[in-house]
């Protein structure tokens, strides 16, 4: 994965320590694919995620407005990928079902 913040010629995406962890990215874009991998990982593992512990924290000039990114972790993200997924397997099923049917026709 190539997101995380430039440091030489590194890119650091994830700090960790004890139960904590901290992910870091240039841009909102950047940060959700993070939240979305370990998402992923959480879900797979069945590990627990406190989302009530979830912070985003913006380090940068005063100037520059906060972002009004709206960021989705755990069951959002969760329910948006099985909602993808099912329609995904929807889709193909009737497609194959109509090619196969018009074919045979």
């Amino acid at each position: 994965m190539s997101v995380g913040v430039s440091v030489g010629n590194e890119k650091i995406s994830l700090l960790a320590y004890a139960g904590d962890i901290v992910l870091l990215a240039e841009t909102e874009q950047d940060l959700q694919q993070l939240i979305n991998t370990l998402t992923e990982w959480w879900y797979k593992w069945k590990a627990q995620l406190n989302e009530s512990k979830l912070n985003i924290v913006h380090f940068g000039s005063k100037r520059k407005r906060r972002t009004n990114y709206i960021f989705k972790s755990g069951l959002t993200y969760l329910l948006t990928y099985l909602l993808t997924y099912l329609l995904t397997y929807l889709l193909t099923y009737l497609l194959t079902y109509l090619l196969t049917y018009l074919l045979s026709t």
